[in-house]
């Protein structure tokens, strides 16, 4: 792949930097002849040499020149760059530009008094030396590494025939560390518990597998290109990602004198992972246990590559993992210090030598990052970091890095793991860079490596492309234009590209050459592959069916992912990523989903299970609150059973892979409570979890329930200091109406609980009632506690706070609009001080009943749902969604949506906008005669229909009840289905939806 044609590249840059001055030309003038171009200096007699450049007026015309008194054509040499003349030449340039005849030549003939005797530069060689070696007459340092051309060439012994790198004055001398694993790293978790002492979790490993280390020789740089390359060439259907060079730019090539090394965990190594993950997990779910912190711990070597001898004084290590989900960014694990137990004192090392046995901690390892390294989803990347090197008079190298940057250009060459060459780097001079370096000046002159260029480069140092097989030799040339970093990359591999020898290099840019190999064909290179540790000779390294490429950049389910993002990632290692007996493949096939345990359905002992509400956990899974264990139980005054409902108040939580995490199986059932419920779910700013439902209490043959509001510390532990909340709002012992919390909001510290009570002695009158809590369960009087007594039917079903702590209240009230109206929609928003904003009554079918069930907000609108009774009476109810400003209250009729058909009973029972705007919508319908099924909708933010969301269930008696999105986009639909009609069954569902 080529993002330019070279040709194209090379005379923008001409133009760019050599084009002349438009002024020469008369305003007004006409003329289809290119102006001559301007050869400077004026020719003159000169001492040893002379720099010529050469110059054009007329804006985007290219420049040609002949240095053998022939004339130039458009064949001739490209001018890019000033040159330096040592003998007498005579210099002819044409100019020449598309749609324009060529201009005239222009001759310039320079006789240079050259003296090969004397010493321009006075670094000790002679000028004729200086031309044999290469070196540069004007710069006593040519390669700006701090040793004189001189020093390098006389006093420490550069042979080319013997070593062409060592001490070559066209190639600076930097010092190089290395650091080589010599065990595989050590995960540590550590786990607290109120009721027991603290426990150490270690990945324990055998002598075999901790002196296993599988290693390559990489560099981030390297591999982030490999992914990038590769992947705008995969071949299986998702959206390919543009070619990403974020992470190579020019600076980071400057001052690198490191080199890095990858780890792959082994099998055996992951699986000792996995377990000391599972014991994780497990322990956080005992009662009291908790994650307190970790360590990550790996026993090294530093070597001194390099031929110069440093002093090594400071020295932190760094380890990166790539992104498996976003593969041309790294993740930051953090930097490693020296253990307490090691000593690292100011050490001075040679060429060649080293230091064994040093011991690099991360002691605050955070408990996400932990999983991760345990999960094994990719290897490690190593490299010395904040390290402080100085030279043998005790001066740091910073000062020589920089004048080697103004004076060389990078050159790397990666031949990749599977040959035998270790990657190679070099910082070769380009005369002080006055002027630049062709590619055959670097390769063939100063590097002295072989290579093949046929309309592309096919072979170099004696590895040779074959394309045939997905092995190719891939180029990028980043340089700086107008001051913006630029990158240009040549791939035979998509197209041929010519005069490959000629391409000029200039001081502080970079060549990297890096050979291409997927030889097995399953879209990874063979660098992406000893980093996720991959077999590369095999494309599918589980045998599960999916190549390994699939596995790690992600595919398409058909039922569970939406949109062109939407992908999952399974393991290339385990061919049942989620190890729940079925691999991954079949899941795929069957449209499961084979990186989680969803979807979930809880089939308790018992006739009917009810979700009532969901909530996405900030560290990862969701919260699932509902009723369980709900028998009809029918009592008389002596206890005997005559009528009535048994049911447990449950909280559950699932990990995003479905699993469930045991200790927040928090239960409110026995003693006097024969009816229990959570019916509402909110996460507070103290990253609390608070739950508003009800609790009945039975003593007789009346029942009465009663508020009931509880508060869970973030392990699932219930909070008792100022918690739970029970409300009576008529104080009698032996009601037989109820009191209800439906829905519940959050601000601050501040913690909103509505829904409906009894207040006045009717027996049938529900009352519309609102309290406000601190977070320490003290309520909140002043202004607030409303409590309003429209009809007989006011209750409050959904409530939202908004970004400055006004809270919006929805639910219902009876003939409110008109005195036939029916059960009408009551929305009201309550200043932060408890007064109200503004007011809506509506009314859909005059008479009949409407409900609402879910309210929301998005920017400056509220939205809420819910259904409406129509003409032909109960037979058919269809769903509505409505929006209005948060300011004022008028409605939004572009957001105005509803649906439903003749004969069937729909209902929006739950709502969720996400944080790019999009809609989602749970609907329950029903046609006469038909089951119940649920229906998932989604409204993009611009309000067309999103068609990749027209998802359906049926079953005997299915009701969507919850919607939760985490904001990387996953969604969360919660609800029952009823294989029979006397058996609902909680379930969950999970979709994946494109970011």
């Amino acid at each position: 792949m080529k993002k330019t044609q070279n040709l194209i590249l090379l005379i923008f840059m001409a133009v760019l930097f050599f084009g002349c001055d438009n002024s020469t030309t008369t305003p007004g003038e006409q003329t289809n002849t290119v102006a001559s171009p301007v050869i400077a200096p004026e020719p003159d007699t000169t001492n040893d040499y002379v720099e010529v450049s050469i110059s054009c007026a007329e804006p985007g015309a290219v420049i040609y020149y002949t240095l053998d008194g022939t004339d130039p054509t458009v064949n001739s040499t490209l001018y890019t760059v000033p040159f330096i003349l040592y003998e007498d030449t005579t210099v002819k340039a044409v100019a020449a530009k598309a749609d324009m005849d060529n201009s005239g030549i222009t001759i310039a003939s320079y006789i240079v008094v050259y003296n090969p005797d004397g010493d321009v530069d006075g670094d000790g060689l002679l000028n004729s030396e200086e031309l044999t070696y290469g070196t540069s007459l004007m710069l006593a340092d040519t390669d700006g590494d701090g040793y004189t051309d001189y020093e390098e060439i006389r006093e420490l012994g550069f042979n080319s025939s013997i070593d062409p790198y060592k001490f070559n004055p066209l190639i600076s001398d930097i010092p190089e560390i290395q650091i080589l694993l010599t065990s595989a790293p050590k995960i540590i978790l550590n786990m607290e518990s109120s009721i027991s002492s603290a426990t150490e979790i270690t990945t324990g490993r055998t002598t075999e597998t901790a002196n296993t280390v599988t290693t390559s020789e990489t560099t981030t740089n390297t591999t982030s290109i490999e992914t990038s390359v590769s992947r705008s060439r995969k071949t299986f259907s998702i959206t390919s990602r543009p070619l990403a060079m974020s992470p190579v730019g020019t600076n980071n090539y400057k001052t690198t004198t490191t080199k890095e090394e990858s780890f792959a965990w082994s099998e055996e190594q992951s699986q000792e992972n996995r377990e000391s993950l599972s014991q994780s997990e497990a322990l956080s779910q005992e009662e009291g246990f908790r994650y307190i912190g970790g360590e990550l711990k790996m026993t090294v070597k530093l070597v001194n590559s390099g031929d110069i001898a440093f002093t090594l004084e400071s020295l932190l290590l760094s380890a990166v993992q790539l992104d498996p989900f976003y593969y041309e960014l790294t993740l930051p694990i953090g930097n490693l210090d020296i253990d307490s137990d090691s000593v690292f004192p100011p050490t001075t090392l040679g060429p060649g030598e080293e230091i064994t046995n040093l011991v690099f901690i991360k002691d605050d390892l955070d408990l996400t990052t932990a999983n991760d390294l345990l999960e094994s989803k990719s290897g490690l990347i190593i490299a010395p970091t904040l390290y402080e090197l100085k030279n043998e008079a005790g001066v740091a190298f910073a000062h020589d890095l920089t004048e080697i940057g103004a004076r060389t250009a990078t050159v790397i060459i990666d031949y990749g793991p599977l040959n035998s060459k270790a990657p190679e780097s070099y910082k070769v001079a380009t005369n002080g860079g006055t002027t630049s370096i062709t590619m055959d000046g670097i390769l063939t002159d100063i590097l002295k490596i072989p290579y093949v260029d046929d309309s592309g480069l096919t072979s170099l140092g004696g590895v040779e492309d074959d394309l045939a097989n997905n092995k190719s030799w891939n180029v990028i040339h980043l340089f700086t234009e107008g001051g913006v970093e630029d990158y240009e990359v040549y791939a035979k591999i998509d197209e041929e590209y010519s005069d490959f020898a000629n391409i000029a290099i200039s001081a502080g840019e970079v060549v990297q050459f890096i050979y291409m190999d997927d030889s097995d064909g399953d879209d990874l290179g063979a660098r992406e592959e000893a980093i996720f540790g991959t077999d590369p000779t095999l494309s599918d390294t589980d045998s599960d069916g999916l190549d390994d490429g699939v596995e790690i950049y992600g595919i398409s389910v058909s039922g569970i992912t939406r949109g062109d993002d939407a992908i999952l990632y399974t393991s290339p290692l385990a061919d049942d990523t989620d190890n729940d007996g079925t691999d991954d493949n079949t899941e795929v096939n069957a449209g499961t989903d084979p990186t989680s345990r969803f979807p979930i359905t809880r089939n308790y002992p018992t006739d009917y299970e009810y979700i009532r509400d969901m909530v996405v956990f900030p560290g990862g899974g969701i919260i699932v609150a509902g009723v369980t264990d709900v028998e009809q139980l029918y009592y008389d005054a002596a206890e005997t059973i005559l009528y009535g409902q048994l049911g447990t108040w449950q909280l559950k939580k699932y990990m995003d892979d479905g699993n469930e995490v045991t200790a927040w199986s928090n239960t409110k059932d026995g003693y006097n409570h024969r009816y229990t419920s959570p019916y509402a779910l909110v996460m507070g700013s103290d990253g609390a979890l608070y739950a508003a439902g009800v609790i009945t209490e039975m003593s007789n043959i009346a029942h009465e329930e009663n508020w009931h509001i509880a508060k869970y510390d973030p392990t699932g532990i219930e909070i008792t200091t100022g918690w739970p909340k029970t409300i009576d709002f008529d104080g009698a012992s032996s009601s037989s109406y109820h009191d209800r919390a439906l829905a519940i909001a959050s601000f601050e510290q501040y913690i909103y609980v509505g829904g409906y009570g009894h207040n006045n002695g009717s027996t049938y009158d529900k009352d519309w009632a609102l309290k406000k809590f601190n977070s320490d369960g003290t309520e909140v009087t002043s202004g607030w506690a409303k409590f309003i007594d429209i009809s007989e039917d006011d209750e409050i079903t959904g409530l939202v706070t908004d970004s400055v702590g006004d809270v919006y209240a929805v639910g219902h009230t009876q003939n409110i609009v008109d005195a036939t109206s029916g059960k009408d929609i009551y929305l009201v928003k309550y200043l932060a001080n408890g007064t109200e904003g503004w007011i809506k009554s509506l009314e859909f079918v005059t008479g009949k009943n409407d409900t609402v069930n879910d309210i929301a907000i998005s920017g400056d609108r509220l939205f809420i749902c819910g259904s409406v009774e129509m003409d032909d009476g109960y037979n058919t109810r269809k769903w509505w969604v409505k929006a209005f400003s948060l300011i004022d209250g008028i409605e939004d009729s572009s957001w105005e949506l509803s649906g439903g058909a003749q004969g069937e009973k729909a209902y929006a029972n739950a709502m969720e906008i996400d944080r790019h705007g999009n809609l989602y919508l749970a609907i329950q319908s029903q046609l006469s005669g038909y089951p119940s099924r649920w229906a998932i909708k989604r409204w993009d933010a611009d309000k067309t229909v999103n068609t990749d969301w027209n998802i359906n269930t049926s079953g005997d008696g299915d009701y969507p009840r919850a919607i939760a999105i985490r904001p990387s986009g996953e969604v969360y639909i919660a609800g029952e289905i009823a294989p029979g009609y006397f058996d609902s069954q909680w379930h969950i569902r999970k979709y994946y939806a494109e970011e």
